[in-house]
C-alpha cells in the first residue's frame, strides 16, 4: 500500500481511471481533467481506495456486481458514466446506469485532476444533473420510455359459439 496521496492504478495499469472531457466540462461549467483514485484513508471521514475497500457492506455490493475490488469499480464507472451531477461541497457525482442500479463515483477537484472520494451503487441517484454524456463505444443510454415506439394492440377474434343443442 502507498501513502494517502499516492495513486491506485486502474486494472489496465494507468493512473488515470477516466476523464472529464473538455466538451462535457464546458456544458457542466466545471474543469476538465483526468479521474484518479488515491489510496486515501479508511473510515467515515476517509476518502479514496482505502475508504471504500474498508467498508464490508459496500464491498459486498460492489463484488455482487462483478467487480473484484474498488479500483475495478472506479475504473469502470469513470470510463462508462453517462451523467455528471452536482454533489455537495463542490464535489461531482458521476453516474453509470447498469444492471438496475446507478453506479456512482463522488469526485473532488485536486491539483490538475479529479480524485475519487467515494463510490457506491444506488437504486436511484437523485443529485442535480449538470450534463448528459453520450458514449461512442455503444454504451448509449436507453431512450426514455415515453420516446419508445408503441405497439399496436392485437385483437383476437371472439370464439363463435352456436346456439342450440349441438354443432
Amino acid at each position: 500500500m502507498g501513502n494517502p496521496g499516492d495513486f491506485v492504478k486502474c486494472p489496465a495499469g494507468h493512473e488515470d481511471h477516466g476523464l472529464i472531457e473538455p466538451e462535457h466540462a464546458k456544458i457542466a461549467a466545471i474543469e476538465p481533467g483526468p479521474i484518479r483514485l488515491q489510496y486515501g484513508y479508511e473510515g467515515n471521514k476517509g476518502f479514496g481506495y482505502l475508504h471504500v475497500q474498508g467498508m464490508e457492506d459496500r464491498m459486498r455490493q460492489i463484488a455482487g456486481l462483478g467487480f473484484k475490488d474498488f479500483a475495478a469499480y472506479s475504473s469502470a464507472v469513470a470510463k462508462h458514466y453517462t451523467r455528471i451531477c452536482r454533489g455537495g461541497d463542490g464535489k461531482l457525482v458521476l453516474v453509470w446506469p447498469k444492471d438496475g442500479y446507478d453506479l456512482t463515483l463522488v469526485l473532488q477537484k485536486k491539483d490538475g485532476f479529479w480524485t475519487v472520494v467515494t463510490g457506491l451503487p444506488k437504486r436511484v441517484e437523485r443529485s442535480t444533473k449538470l450534463c448528459d454524456v453520450a458514449r461512442k463505444s455503444g454504451s448509449e443510454p436507453t431512450p426514455d420510455v415515453a420516446k419508445r415506439p408503441r405497439f399496436a394492440t392485437l385483437s383476437l377474434p371472439k370464439k363463435v359459439t352456436s346456439g342450440g343443442n349441438g354443432p
